[in-house]
């Protein structure tokens, strides 16, 4: 069963959103009046975007743990 090369790319996108996402420490709260501008906004959409990593990851890991039917020889 030959490689999807596409499997392998969201793989490692999954894997880096996770790694931004723990190692992003945004000090500001968005419901404070101090926490407003539009780069603590910037900051809140990159962190919700970093979110979707872990569901990223274990979707392809549970779509690469089904059985492949066989190609016909």
């Amino acid at each position: 069963m030959p490689r999807l090369a596409f499997l392998d790319l969201a793989k490692s996108l999954a894997i880096y959103l996770v790694c931004f996402y723990h190692f992003s420490a945004y000090p500001w709260d968005i419901s404070t009046p101090e926490g407003t501008g539009m780069g603590v906004y910037a900051q809140y959409l990159l962190r919700g975007l970093c979110s979707m990593g872990v569901p990223l990851f274990f979707l392809i890991h549970g779509y690469l743990l089904l059985p492949r039917p066989a190609v016909p020889a």
